[in-house]
């Protein structure tokens, strides 16, 4: 199976997804036009995933994401959690509550411990 990489644009976060080190990484801003159009080929690619069986890491490095792509990010997170994915990585910018409290209620509701890493910045797409 090919790893997963999508670089990053001013409206669309980078995937980072290497199934060979079992490191899965989304990481920048989400607000793409067609969220859909975007996340449907990245929730394929997990539903092709064996089982992971505990290994693995997901990080979660959003500095921001509009509701349409919360959406998305809860199924993505909730296809790692059916995957079996050994930790989920939730990075929130120190003066983010709000980016905490959702990473907090993705966590509660889908009845997966998340861990919380707080981050000075986070970086985003930015031109060259």
């Amino acid at each position: 199976m090919e790893n997963l990489i999508i670089k990053a644009t001013e409206e669309s976060p980078e995937i980072y997804f290497n199934q060979d080190e079992n490191y899965y990484e989304i990481f920048g801003r989400s607000f793409p036009e067609n969220t859909i159009n975007f996340y449907k080929p990245i929730q394929e690619w997990i539903a092709s995933l064996p089982i992971l069986n505990q290994k693995g890491e997901f990080h979660i490095k959003l500095n921001y994401f509009n509701t349409s792509s919360s959406k998305h990010l809860f199924k993505l997170i909730n296809a790692f959690k059916r995957k079996k994915v050994g930790k989920i990585i939730w990075y929130y910018e120190s003066e983010d509550m709000d980016s905490l409290n959702t990473g907090k209620i993705f966590s509660e509701i889908l009845d997966t411990p998340f861990f919380f890493k707080k981050a000075d910045k986070i970086k985003s797409y930015q031109k060259k």
